[in-house]
């Protein structure tokens, strides 16, 4: 909060506490303002859970938008191992709203691009509301965490809990991916835990799949929870499947990440 109503307030020495939903939403927003480049390169860390659904429920205009659609996001997203709850995207129901407000649009993601400097790490998210009912421009990809990785994404992942109602409500010509749409760079120790990544309600998209739709960097320990994932005609590779019990093997993981009790109860077992 201390950086969001001046430019002159950055010291790109500090890293930046993001404290509430309020704060996510003003990144969100200034991440694609007239300073985009220089809220894009900062360090920023969570200072504890957050529910996004605090603030949209009393204003529905508080809705996230992606970070770094137009300039990749290169600084540090630490999340400390925190987690966020119900990230309210933004549906761009709309063509003028695309063309005014999202131009160049193509990843729809919690980070829609990312560059090789930057890092997104120790983050979970919980059951992220993704509506997007038509593609405008060159929109074509929706994922949770992150649509172009060429940086480094770790200790990172996505659990819905929402059973048959978990997913993304995402019609028309788009790629659907649990976590990162396109990997360039690596990904390590992150998992995917839902039923669905394509909402039962969906009836036309390009594909859907569980974690990762392609990879041409480095995959290290990433993973869906095949015990209950659903998709029917869903694309797994390139993450590999584990049974839900298999959650609770520290050799699945890195060591220093792993803890026993980060899975349980999160996922019916």
């Amino acid at each position: 909060s201390d950086i969001t109503a001046s430019i002159a307030a950055v010291d790109i020495t500090k890293k930046y506490v993001i404290e509430d939903a309020f704060d996510l939403y003003n990144l969100s927003q200034l991440a694609k303002g007239a300073n985009k480049s220089t809220y894009l390169s900062l360090d920023y860390v969570l200072g504890g859970n957050i529910d996004y659904y605090d603030i949209v429920q009393q204003n529905i205009t508080y809705r996230f938008s992606p970070i770094g659609f137009i300039e990749p996001f290169s600084g540090t997203f630490d999340g400390q191992g925190y987690e966020i709850t119900n990230l309210f995207f933004h549906s761009i129901l709309f063509e003028d709203d695309y063309d005014l407000n999202y131009p160049g649009l193509r990843y729809t993601s919690m980070f829609s691009k990312v560059s090789s400097s930057g890092v997104v790490k120790n983050l979970g998210l919980v059951n992220p509301i993704i509506i997007q009912p038509i593609e405008w421009g060159i929109m074509d990809s929706v994922s949770s965490l992150v649509g172009a990785n060429y940086g480094l994404v770790e200790n990172t992942y996505m659990i819905d809990t929402r059973g048959n109602a978990a997913g993304f409500s995402v019609e028309g010509q788009f790629r659907l991916s649990g976590l990162v749409s396109v990997n360039l760079g690596t990904i390590s120790n992150s998992f995917v835990a839902s039923p669905h990544v394509r909402s039962n309600a969906v009836v036309n998209n390009l594909s859907t799949s569980a974690v990762v739709y392609s990879n041409s960097g480095t995959l290290i320990n990433v993973y869906y929870d095949e015990t209950i994932y659903a998709d029917s005609a869903s694309l797994t590779l390139p993450a590999t499947g584990l049974v839900t019990s298999e959650f609770q093997n520290s050799a699945n993981f890195n060591s220093s990440w792993y803890f026993n009790d980060s899975y349980a109860g999160l996922v019916s077992l």
